[in-house]
């Protein structure tokens, strides 16, 4: 990874080139300057908020947002403790299926808990 002397969590999650690379493959161009500019709770605050959906994928933002931060973290320790990292592209593509296969899940669970609540006449 980019073995710069200070990283914080900020650094490891967004600033570190590795991660940089990731998030410009999947933020708008048009939105770099907003996504990248933010401290680190507010950057977390605002992207854990927006559950708008991605059209191409049909995941929430929020939702895959949340799953390839871990991506990168985990990636980060792969890297330090095992000198292994997976390439950005490899890291995007397991986090949208993570993502879909999470908002299935939530759906059909939703749908379950409520149709549950039906027959036992909550």
């Amino acid at each position: 990874m980019c073995q710069y002397e200070a990283e914080d969590n900020l650094h490891v999650l967004r600033e570190c080139p590795v991660a940089k690379d990731m998030w410009k493959l999947i933020v708008s161009e048009a939105s770099w300057s907003q996504f990248f500019s933010n401290n680190l709770l507010e950057w977390v605050k605002t992207n854990l908020g927006n559950h708008g959906r991605l059209p191409r994928h049909g995941v929430p933002w929020s939702t895959l947002f949340g799953i390839l931060a871990w991506r990168i973290w985990k990636n980060k320790n792969l890297f330090v403790f095992q000198e292994l990292t997976w390439s950005s592209v490899e890291a995007i593509k397991v986090s949208i299926s993570w993502a879909k296969r999470y908002n299935a899940i939530n759906s059909w669970d939703s749908s379950r808990n409520s149709n549950s609540e039906y027959l036992l006449g909550n």
